[in-house]
């Protein structure tokens, strides 16, 4: 039986669009410019509505 990934999801930089992209549940989520201060505010929603219950009070979502 394979061992449930219980890690952070980590963004990564998209080359050719220059955007900083997620992915979640298998599928890209493209959230901003990579390197704002904005990348991070998309990036903590879209964490938060993948996020099991069981990783919310591990890896909470930070408020800016």
């Amino acid at each position: 039986m394979r061992r449930r990934d219980t890690s952070q999801p980590k963004y990564r930089l998209h080359r050719a669009s220059g955007q900083a992209v997620v992915t979640l549940a298998g599928k890209d989520h493209y959230l901003a410019k990579y390197g704002t201060k904005s990348r991070r505010i998309f990036y903590d929603r879209r964490v938060d509505e993948y996020a099991p219950p069981l990783l919310a009070d591990r890896f909470p979502v930070r408020k800016l």
